[in-house]
């Protein structure tokens, strides 16, 4: 069908995907509730730190994000990887 066609789809079911999650912002919003709110509302557990928690939440979502996955193809279209690399980590 065509790139054309391809991206008109991928633009509009991007659009679906969008709006149930503003909904949900929206309500989430306009609730009333009673939940006191706090800077930092985790607590960690008597053996372990805050550190350890916060680091474990922390690889929990870097391992669910999916753009992990692109790394290995993006990587064999280096042609000069070392060099790439390089260059990235001096602007980072």
């Amino acid at each position: 069908m065509g790139a054309r066609v391809g991206g008109l789809f991928q633009s509009a079911t991007l659009i679906f995907k969008l709006i149930p999650i503003a909904i949900i912002v929206i309500f989430g919003l306009a609730a009333k509730s009673e939940v006191p709110v706090s800077l930092f509302p985790v607590v960690a557990g008597q053996h372990l730190s805050f550190g350890t928690a916060f680091s474990g939440g922390l690889l929990a979502t870097m391992f669910a994000y999916d753009g992990w996955i692109n790394i290995g193809n993006i990587a064999g279209e280096m042609k000069h990887p070392e060099k790439d690399l390089l260059a990235l980590s001096c602007l980072g």
